[in-house]
């Protein structure tokens, strides 16, 4: 017979399970990118203490919002076998636990992130995290233009140190991204979902096959990186 795992081991698995952890390690790459990329500096005078505090602190606030995306959408994961077993369906985690773990991560992370990095990057985590539980949460049942709006809290993390008015064009390009990208992520999206209602099942589409873009989205995607990357340069060197 195998060794069962502690008690305290399964509760802090758990736990762990519902702040999405493989997703906050894409999370903070982005808000260390983005973190380079609007405090360009040599390494010897690097701000080490603040970029730790970006990082963690985004960590946080993206946690949060896993944990109460999850608690949001319990009866809706407990239909799907691929969610069934995570934490609160499958009856492991209380939802009153789960909903005071997940306010505590966002608003220490939030907190932090206005006393030690800056009130306008608590700010953004604040509203991407009010976009990404109320917007885009609920409309996975309902279009696939739900894709489009998640674009927007997916890349907040990457956002959080560039200055707007002083470099209107990286903000450009960004925008024309996204417009170009639209044929892409219809494309992409309507494999993935049902004709009539359901909820986006990852990259298995309703009819059990695989989403895929197309050749005319991977033209799409190939355009918006590009235009990305003229924003993500031109931003670089007019510093």
């Amino acid at each position: 017979m195998g060794r069962r795992r502690p008690v305290h081991s399964t509760v802090l698995a758990d736990f762990g399970a519902l702040s999405k952890p493989e997703v906050n390690i894409l999370i903070a790459i982005a808000a260390g990118a983005g973190f380079c990329l609007g405090r360009p500096t040599a390494v010897e005078h690097f701000p080490w203490i603040l970029f730790s505090h970006t990082l963690l602190c985004t960590v946080l606030v993206a946690s949060g919002a896993g944990v109460l995306n999850q608690l949001i959408e319990r009866k809706f994961d407990a239909q799907m076998h691929r969610t069934a077993r995570r934490p609160i369906p499958a009856g492991r985690v209380e939802p009153i636990n789960a909903l005071i773990f997940g306010v505590l991560l966002s608003v220490a992370g939030a907190l932090d992130l206005a006393l030690a990095v800056r009130p306008a990057a608590s700010l953004l985590a604040f509203l991407t995290l009010l976009i990404y539980l109320f917007l885009y949460t609920p409309l996975k049942r309902r279009t696939h233009l739900c894709t489009l709006v998640g674009a927007f809290p997916g890349a907040a993390p990457a956002l959080i140190w560039i200055n707007l008015p002083a470099a209107p064009q990286p903000f450009g390009t960004y925008v024309e991204a996204v417009q170009t990208c639209r044929p892409a992520i219809y494309s992409f999206s309507r494999g993935c979902f049902p004709q009539k209602g359901g909820r986006r099942n990852s990259l298995v589409g309703g009819n059990g096959g695989r989403c895929g873009i197309g050749a005319e989205g991977s033209i799409t995607l190939r355009r918006s990186t590009s235009s990305l990357s003229r924003g993500i340069i031109w931003g670089r060197s007019t510093r």
